[in-house]
């Protein structure tokens, strides 16, 4: 380690690494991991050059340590999504929009998560596999399926399928928003559009599944 990594982080190093982290999801999102610099992140975080490596020790780790925090915040809004679910217990309309509605929320205030893992997909999951977190995150959405919107009306649904679909449903606009929504003259940022499609998706989920 050169002796400007040993260098002891700014005054406040809570803020220091936050930033790093936000500067780090900014630029992996937006080149990838092997096109972006610990140098680049350190600019973008108003930090010293050396100051990612005092806290992370390599790009892989800070890369790593970007993964986690963003799977931990889809889970976050995962988990605050039950109490809204529970309040609409009996009500498939309802349960199934507030669903639709905080994923995709999620996405849309959070298009970073959307680039990291379609980059991830691209490099063949390599630093995604084997990260609880992610599972984490599979097992909630199963979890919500399971006790609050599959009932007897659908008692046959396969539930890992119906988990595929939804994501998807929510998912391509947001993926695709420079691409295929480009070409139709559509924004997926846009609210207007935002809401049309949490109307759109319910309405899906609600005939083809709940019909």
């Amino acid at each position: 380690m050169s002796e400007e990594s040993k260098k002891p982080p700014n005054r406040d190093p809570e803020r220091s690494r936050e930033a790093i982290l936000d500067a780090a999801e900014q630029l992996f999102a937006l080149k990838g991991y092997e096109e972006t610099s610990l140098q680049e992140i350190g600019q973008l975080a108003g930090v010293s050059r050396g100051t990612p490596t005092y806290f992370f020790g390599s790009k892989e780790q800070l890369y790593s340590a970007v993964l986690d925090r963003v799977l931990e915040a889809e889970l976050d809004i995962t988990i605050r999504l039950r109490p809204s679910l529970e309040a609409a217990a009996g009500n498939p309309e309802a349960l199934i929009a507030a669903t639709v509605s905080g994923f995709l929320d999620f996405l849309h205030e959070r298009p970073t998560f959307v680039r990291l893992l379609e980059r991830e997909a691209l490099s063949g999951g390599r630093f995604l596999q084997g990260k609880s977190g992610f599972l984490a995150v599979l097992s909630e959405g199963m979890g919500l399926i399971n006790s609050e919107i599959k009932d007897e009306a659908t008692s046959q649904l396969d539930g890992i399928h119906f988990l595929i679909s939804f994501i998807a449903l929510c998912w391509f606009p947001l993926a695709h928003n420079d691409t295929i929504l480009h070409a139709l003259g559509l924004e997926a940022s846009d609210p207007t559009f935002l809401e049309q499609r949490k109307k759109h998706v319910t309405n899906l989920i609600l005939r083809g599944v709940l019909s």
